[in-house]
């Protein structure tokens, strides 16, 4: 059972690799930002903003935030450049900062006018969004923090465990509704 709900997790969870381009309108369009990414790759024909953001988000691990009502679209190849580079040709008029944060957890702003009125924040855009957002009806799959009992949030939930990965603390949970 932990063999088959680990292979679940890694399925959901996919590899490592080129950033899905469900939305866009040629099969050669992407953006690669490798985990890590020490080198970025792109190929985009007149991708929104948003969208690219999204990928950034979700390549990367960043929050990302931008100015509400910044709208343009981006057409660009390049491969292999650094970071800081492609950021520069992703987004062209736009003004950027990326910082460090207190958590561990780096923040990118993305503006027109100035860093402080960068306050939308971006959600990455999911591996296999274009399939059914509800692939096992009734259940979710979870990852807790150290120190939190399963059974204890199952309860609050109304859920119950069906599937667990005690050494990823990830597990299974099928809910009501």
């Amino acid at each position: 059972m932990k063999f088959a709900f680990t292979l679940l997790v890694l399925l959901l969870i996919g590899p490592a690799g080129p950033i899905p381009t469900a939305a866009a309108p040629g099969p050669e369009e992407y953006l690669r930002w490798p985990v890590g990414g020490q080198r970025v790759d792109a190929d985009l024909q007149t991708w929104p903003l948003r969208k690219i953001l999204e990928s950034i988000a979700r390549g990367t691990g960043w929050q990302v935030f931008v100015e509400p009502d910044v709208e343009q679209r981006v057409s660009v190849k390049f491969k292999a450049l650094p970071p800081n580079e492609a950021l520069k040709k992703l987004l062209g008029r736009l003004n950027f900062t990326v910082a460090p944060g207190t958590n561990g957890l780096t923040s990118i702003h993305v503006f027109l006018t100035s860093r402080a009125s960068a306050t939308q924040i971006i959600r990455p855009v999911e591996i296999g969004a274009d399939r059914p957002k509800s692939l096992i009806p009734n259940e979710l799959v979870v990852r807790i923090k150290p120190g939190t009992h399963i059974d204890v949030l199952a309860r609050q939930l109304g859920a119950r465990v069906t599937g667990l990965a005690d050494a990823l603390q990830t597990y299974r949970l099928e809910v009501p509704d």
